[in-house]
């Protein structure tokens, strides 16, 4: 089995272990989440006192996936000592936010994430490129440990690897991610009631954000390159929420003919967070990255903070008109 030697390192360090905090990113999607909750339902079976640690409240589109809000801690609230930190679906160590205290610290640290330009921040770190999902290997690790599987974990899981998979759709859904995914299923999963909740849940106000933003749309290189944007005033306009925007990013890349996408969202008058995706030969994280940023080969993001209009110049003359691309003349 792969990563079998890190697996026991993980599994020593749980039962030496009282008190353990699992640590999703910042914003966590249903991936982190879906992670998040497995491990700490897992490890409270077997008498573990585990929280996952969130950096604030979670976003209301995602709110209902944990109903135990009991198992979650706050930075300003947390006054456990710690006895183990495991990080989900966390890339670099400066996404740990408020956590990273105790990676400074001299408790056990474990990383788990597939993300191609994760820093091994941890003392262990399992960092599956080929992985679909962050829950795919928690799976495989819940799986090790030999922990009782319950509906409750499955559920958990399923809605990770389905998140991140794009309901299966994407590259790295492989037959390993099948073979997991069968085994949940077993557990009387609703998988339709997860599929609306996920994917078709959109309020009146995400629908107006939605148009609004593909109005901004514009196309390069014989519609291979689409940019969408959302200005900073845009929740307003729409009375929609930040919990709307997450489907944004796949306007551009939707669009039959356009081989990578990016979607821009102005945050502030100097912070712009931008997300890419490529459906093609572009490897968008090597792009994100030499903005300071990262993810996959098919998606990845970066944070500029500088204004709109020099971020929408520096993209245009840097990368739109470097195409076929030259990355190592780009920079930030």
């Amino acid at each position: 089995m792969q990563y079998e030697n890190e697996f026991k390192q993980i599994n020593q360090f749980i039962n030496k272990s009282k008190n353990i905090l699992i640590v999703p990113h910042i914003d966590p999607d249903p991936d982190a989440l879906g992670a998040s909750l497995s491990l700490v339902h897992s490890l409270n079976s077997i008498n573990k006192n585990c929280f996952i640690g969130l950096q604030q409240e979670l976003i209301s589109k995602y709110e209902d996936i944990i109903k135990d809000k009991s198992i979650l801690t706050y930075p300003e609230n947390n006054t456990t000592s710690y006895d183990l930190i495991i990080t989900v679906d966390i890339g670099e160590k400066n996404r740990v936010g408020k956590y990273i205290h105790l990676l400074d610290s001299q408790i056990p640290s474990v990383n788990i994430d597939h993300h191609i330009d994760n820093d091994h921040f941890a003392d262990i770190n399992i960092v599956d490129l080929n992985s679909s999902s962050t829950s795919e290997i928690v799976y495989n690790l819940i799986k090790f440990c030999q922990f009782k599987m319950i509906k409750e974990i499955a559920v958990a899981l399923y809605i990770g690897i389905v998140y991140d998979t794009g309901s299966f759709r994407y590259s790295l859904t492989t037959k390993n991610t099948h073979k997991a995914v069968s085994e949940l299923l077993e557990y009387d999963i609703n998988t339709n009631e997860i599929y609306e909740y996920l994917f078709e849940n959109l309020t009146l106000g995400a629908v107006k954000l939605r148009n609004m933003v593909t109005s901004t749309l514009e196309l390069y290189h014989d519609g291979k390159i689409a940019i969408t944007s959302m200005r900073k005033d845009f929740l307003i306009l729409c009375n929609a929420q930040e919990s709307d925007t997450t489907s944004l990013v796949k306007i551009g890349s939707s669009i039959k003919g356009v081989e990578f996408s990016i979607h821009i969202n102005e945050k502030s008058e100097d912070l712009v967070k931008v997300s890419l995706r490529s459906k093609g030969i572009t490897n968008v994280n090597q792009i994100a990255k030499l903005f300071g940023g990262g993810g996959h080969e098919k998606a990845s993001g970066f944070v500029f903070n500088k204004s709109y209009d020099e971020l929408k110049n520096k993209l245009l003359l840097n990368v739109i008109n470097k195409y076929p691309f030259e990355l190592e003349t780009i920079s930030k």
